[in-house]
């Protein structure tokens, strides 16, 4: 009689202890989905921005028709960056066309003092 008890005891605790572990499974699931979500919705806005700012800054040096060098190591880094987050397209042939441009170096002047 105690093991049927026992047997019985195991049983319903075994299940309900199986229905918590996939309830929490699901509910860690749910909440990765949404993470996901996030993470993919910051690196699409951190490309755009990227994008945009790549575009301006591109605009204005093929208009100067010039890049200093200064300004070419801080473009080469924007494009690195918005190329390891995926972009793409238009953004490379910016690249090809500011790669094109004469280096312009500048020479600073201290200020007088």
């Amino acid at each position: 009689m105690i093991d049927k008890i026992i047997d019985i005891a195991v049983k319903y605790w075994t299940q309900e202890l199986f229905a918590i572990i996939i309830a929490l499974f699901g509910i860690l699931w749910r909440q990765i989905k949404n993470l996901y979500k996030q993470v993919n919705a910051l690196v699409g806005g951190v490309r755009g921005n990227l994008r945009m700012q790549i575009k301006s800054e591109a605009k204005t040096h093929l208009d100067n028709g010039y890049i200093t060098l200064h300004d070419r190591k801080i473009m080469d880094e924007l494009f690195e960056e918005y190329f390891a987050l995926g972009g793409n397209g238009p953004v490379k042939l910016l690249k090809r066309e500011i790669d094109s441009l004469p280096t312009k170096i500048e020479v600073r002047k201290n200020a007088e003092t």
